[in-house]
């Protein structure tokens, strides 16, 4: 995005009058900052992959059906077109539309009928961008969560490496290298990263451990070793 409040677009469509129109309107707006276009859905697939970035694709109701829920699920797995935002131009009041609702919908996030004007085009500009936002802050949940899940476990590993007495260096190394990916949501996403880490910290299970209450010292012993053996494998 080029700035926080405003969008670039890709019209995706084979028609030139057509394209020609949705780029009009959209240049009259000042929802939009830059605004491409294709006619075809293999050049918009390629966009995901290099070139400038994009925030809002709008796609034709002139493609196969089959064609446009490819393209949005090949597009969401490359680099950029995964945080891609969808709007799908169809033909008002027709039951064509139905059917292509139906079969899309799940990748879709909004629908723009002609006749258009381009107060329908900022509305629908503005709803899928906050879509866009929630499915981009969806993912960065889930890299702080797995990141927040790492440094647990190389914390566990190097307490359990100090209570029996070992070198704690690789274990260490590899906890500060995990804290250093967490920091850069720190300052950016604050309030997310302050709400994951509460959650992660505050329902973890206790730190593994190896404590064996019985009488036996030669079953404690071979239980620590044992776990010392695994870590030893992670920890080289």
């Amino acid at each position: 995005m080029a700035t926080s409040d405003r969008f670039n677009l890709l019209i995706v469509d084979p028609d030139t009058a057509s394209r020609g129109m949705l780029k009009q309107v959209a240049l009259s707006l000042t929802t939009f900052n830059k605004t491409y276009n294709c006619n075809n859905l293999e050049e918009a697939l390629d966009r995901g992959k290099t070139g400038e970035a994009v925030d809002i694709i709008i796609l034709s109701y002139r493609f196969n059906i089959d064609d446009i829920s490819n393209f949005i699920k090949e597009a969401k797995k490359t680099p950029k077109g995964e945080d891609w935002a969808f709007i799908a131009v169809q033909k008002n009041a027709s039951k064509e539309n139905s059917n292509i609702a139906n079969s899309v919908v799940m990748g879709i996030d909004g629908f723009l009928f002609e006749p258009y004007s381009a107060d329908n085009m900022r509305e629908m500009a503005e709803i899928t961008s906050k879509i866009k936002k929630v499915s981009s802050d969806r993912r960065k949940l889930a890299a702080m969560k797995m990141i927040l899940n790492e440094i647990a476990q190389h914390l566990d590993a190097v307490s359990f490496y100090k209570s029996q007495g070992k070198d704690t260096a690789v274990a260490s190394k590899k906890l500060k290298e995990a804290c250093d990916k967490i920091t850069k949501y720190k300052d950016e996403f604050f309030e997310m990263y302050i709400e994951v880490m509460t959650n992660v910290f505050g329902n973890m299970a206790p730190p593994a451990t190896s404590s064996y209450i019985g009488a036996s010292t030669r079953v404690k012993k071979k239980l620590e070793e044992q776990r010392l053996a695994k870590l030893s494998s992670e920890y080289k």
